[in-house]
């Protein structure tokens, strides 16, 4: 075999090998992709009640309910609307009003069976010491 054709078989396998890493290593990542939809979203979008996802929204007034150690309330996106089952405890900022992210199942019919919720905090939090030296009140809704 001459020089140039080895170079080009060298060439050839080393771009092989670089190819099948990059796709073994973008396949591996899509699967440990979480997904974040919003309730309009579900609506148009088919997804898998096996696959992990998350949704996002804020909780609609008057739609917290307890039962027990079960919760469930709305989310909404001002164009539709999604209801969460939670057994887990709720962070203490969850509340009426309140943007969350809710990570779970979603069951197809309009419920999501939520494993974890995360209650998003406002943009406007100023610590305790800067209120205090300031003089100023955080509002809380």
């Amino acid at each position: 075999m001459k020089p140039k054709h080895q170079r080009l078989w060298v060439l050839c396998v080393g771009c092989g090998l670089i190819g099948g890493l990059v796709f073994i290593t973008l396949t591996s990542l899509s699967e440990n992709i979480l997904f974040f939809y919003t309730p309009s979203d579900l609506t148009h979008t088919y997804v898998h009640r096996e696959k992990l996802i998350r949704v996002g929204g804020i909780v609609a007034p008057g739609s917290v309910h307890r039962e027990g150690s079960a919760i469930s309330f709305k989310i909404t996106d001002s164009q539709a609307s999604l209801t969460i089952g939670c057994t887990d405890p709720l962070p203490n900022l969850f509340r009426e009003g309140q943007a969350i992210v809710a990570e779970g199942y979603f069951e197809g019919t309009g419920f999501f069976r939520a494993q974890s919720v995360l209650a998003k905090h406002d943009e406007t939090y100023m610590p305790k010491n800067v209120v205090d030296t300031s003089g100023k009140a955080c509002s809380v809704k």
